[in-house]
């Protein structure tokens, strides 16, 4: 088997897709190999090869039909001719070819020829070796000679059965001008019908039960032995029938050493707790060969679950059996009794028994009702309780099984603990939804079942404190109470396209296209929710109650939710910005007359210009969430507020909070009258804070 595994690894394979299943194929020698013919002979010897033969088989070691296998022949000295260069497995996985290779021509000195033919399946080939005998043409005598070395005439060799006798065959096989020829076959032949066997020990690459002469010419054979205790003979063969020695060499087969324990009756027995077994378990001590063996010791324990054994018998008898009943416990589940020869635990069988499992109930025991996004984990396992009128039953298999929606078991089957709970984990699929997962005990009166109930979410907007800007100026986390502010990021909007607002009048909505944002414990004002092109974005008015500091904001798209910390401070100023005919954006100013600063229209030295920003703090009387300014009432900024115009401050005429809007505050202040005309002034506006100035975002205006 190691040698099958390492085959299907490694090169010498031929992998091939066949009804869903991968397939190995190696090819190997079944005879033919290193044999001898001797063609121009007079008297005695073989003028032609036997059909070389070999059979093909998968992984498992099972014979594959309709395969074929290439040859191909070479050699130094002479040609060697094969019949076909390929040819077809039959239905036993075998096929065969045949062999003819001309004694080579010229002085008889030369005494042998030889080829190699190699058949190959894919990456893996065999080799045989062939040999022709040259016969001088003056004598006729033969050139090439068998001679048995060992074992010396009227020696009986003698080994256990299943193992090596002490004496081996030895033959030697030269020319006569005394060269050795390699690759000649040895191999012993047993009467036939024979109760005992004499065999050599297989060499790998080779037909079983042969070894082939070295380069020295010699081959060993290191018998083995088989049978029940007696004698028995066999004579050998050299080079297929070229040499075939009639003198039968005798041996003696002693009994053999412990080899393997096998079953005879009693496995896979099942019983009520407490009960006996219906049978005894009965085994067999055989040796190497698969002789039963008397009189030899064994073991036998309890190694998995309860049970006791009684009227055990440890000793093998005349037929090499052993046996014990068993009384099985009261822990429901397997059983396992192993027997082993007392001084080699090694060579065991273990027997399988099954105490009856009795279940009454299945509860859920923790998991249900758990929420996660797609494509993650549930957080916690799925639990289910194994009862027996109220006692937890071990051992009893469970199966879980995703009976809807998308989602993945960790292990869809497990056996219940010594409390008698069994468990899963679960991983969301890639679709949102419910999903729902079946746990179910088999048993033979009926199915035992439990379900469990799960979410699957869309996973919540992709953001982070880094994604929240000054709506106005864009500053990168400019938040303070009452003023407005864009959050940028994937999730914020994935089942619109566009920009979806509220009513033209009336208050900001606290819910919009599915969303809403939660500031500390304040819901927040959305001014509207915009998926354009890949970029999605939500802008609102932070809570005027809103807390300064770092502030928990949570962000909810349908049931999907993220919560992020974001710093809020008392003031964020930023101008809001307009884009003018030369794609420039500059500030957002109104001239006195009502007409928007632009190009075409530039703000005059000497004028009164109000501009538009957001995040410039409190006023009096105080503004609340989701407020527009009082009506007839100028609701002036409690801050000092700085305008500067092309570097240098400039008068400021009001600061408060804008009639008609939330979140917007309007600024007025005078267009220095010595500043010089241009479209990009420098322009910017600034909170006192502390004594220190806090700036907005700077921009530009036309002046004339």
């Amino acid at each position: 088997m190691l040698s099958m595994q390492r085959l299907y690894l490694g090169v010498g394979t031929l992998l091939f897709l066949s009804s869903g299943a991968v397939f190995s194929q190696t090819v190997s020698i079944v005879s033919g190999n290193g044999q001898i013919v001797c063609p121009l002979c007079t008297t005695g010897g073989v003028k032609t090869f036997d059909p070389l033969v070999v059979i093909v088989k998968d992984a498992a070691g099972n014979p594959i039909p309709n395969v074929a296998v290439s040859w191909t022949a070479t050699s130094g000295t002479t040609t060697p001719t094969l019949l076909a260069a390929q040819t077809t497995t039959d239905a036993a996985g075998q096929t065969s070819n045949t062999l003819q290779m001309p004694p080579p021509l010229g002085t008889s000195f030369v005494g042998y020829a030889q080829g190699t033919i190699t058949a190959s399946v894919g990456a893996s080939s065999v080799s045989f070796t062939e040999t022709v005998a040259v016969t001088d043409p003056t004598t006729g005598v033969n050139q090439v000679q068998v001679a048995v070395q060992s074992p010396a005439p009227g020696t009986t060799i003698t080994g256990p059965s299943g193992g090596q006798a002490d004496t081996p065959v030895q033959v030697a096989v030269t020319s006569l001008q005394g060269s050795p020829v390699s690759g000649v076959e040895l191999r012993l032949v047993n009467p036939a019908s024979v109760t005992r066997t004499a065999t050599c020990a297989s060499q790998p690459g080779i037909t079983p039960g042969t070894v082939l002469t070295d380069a020295t010419g010699s081959a060993i054979c290191n018998v083995i032995l088989s049978g029940p205790p007696g004698s028995g003979q066999f004579t050998i063969a050299v080079g297929g029938k070229f040499a075939q020695f009639t003198t039968p060499i005798r041996f003696n087969v002693t009994p053999g050493l412990p080899g393997m324990i096998k079953l005879l009756s009693g496995n896979n027995q099942s019983g009520n707790a407490g009960a006996r077994l219906p049978g005894p378990l009965v085994a067999e001590v055989d040796d190497q060969a698969g002789i039963p063996l008397s009189g030899q010791n064994v073991i036998w324990q309890v190694t998995q679950g309860t049970a006791t054994l009684f009227n055990t018998v440890s000793t093998s008898d005349a037929n090499g059996r052993v046996s014990t009943g068993v009384t099985l416990g009261n822990t429901a589940g397997p059983v396992q009794i192993t027997v082993s020869v007392a001084n080699n635990p090694a060579i065991a069988f273990a027997f399988t028994a099954t105490i009856n499992i009795t279940v009454t109930d299945i509860q859920k025991l923790s998991g249900d009702g758990q929420t996660t996004p797609i494509n993650t984990p549930f957080a916690n396992q799925l639990v289910v309780q194994v009862n027996n009128s109220g006692q937890p039953v071990p051992g009893v298999g469970v199966q879980f099984v995703v009976s809807s929606g998308t989602a993945t078991l960790d292990t869809p089957s497990a056996t219940t603990n010594a409390q008698g709970q069994a468990s899963t984990g679960v991983t969301a699929g890639a679709q949102a939804g419910p999903v729902a997962v079946t746990a179910t005990v088999s048993l033979p009166s009926g199915n035992l079942t439990q379900s469990f109930s799960l979410t699957v979410r869309r996973p919540g907007p992709n953001i982070s404190s880094n994604s929240f800007y000054n709506a106005a100026g864009f500053q990168q986390g400019s938040l303070s109470p009452c003023s407005l502010a864009t959050i940028i990021g994937s999730g914020l909007a994935p089942d619109i396209q566009g920009v979806v607002m509220p009513l033209f009048f009336g208050p900001l909505p606290l819910l919009l296209a599915n969303t809403t944002i939660q500031v500390g414990p304040s819901y927040a004002p959305i001014h509207h929710v915009s998926h354009i092109g890949e970029q999605e974005s939500v802008s609102f008015q932070v809570p005027c109650d809103a807390a300064l500091g770092t502030v928990p904001v949570t962000v909810r798209v349908g049931i999907d939710s993220t919560t992020v910390n974001v710093p809020i401070t008392a003031v964020s100023p930023g101008i809001f910005l307009t884009t003018m005919s030369d794609s420039k954006q500059r500030a957002v100013l109104v001239r006195p007359d009502g007409s928007f600063v632009s190009l075409q229209n530039p703000a005059r030295r000497g004028e009164v210009i109000r501009m538009y920003a957001t995040g410039l703090g409190q006023t009096t009387p105080p503004v609340g969430t989701n407020q527009v300014g009082i009506p007839g009432t100028d609701q002036p900024i409690t801050a000092s507020i700085v305008v500067g115009v092309n570097n240098g401050g400039v008068r400021v005429v009001s600061a408060k909070y804008a009639s008609n809007m939330i979140g917007v505050y309007e600024v007025a202040f005078e267009v220095p009258s010595d500043a010089p005309p241009g479209n990009d002034l420098p322009f910017a506006i600034a909170v006192v804070q502390g004594g220190n100035l806090v700036f907005g975002n700077g921009t530009t205006i036309p002046v004339q």
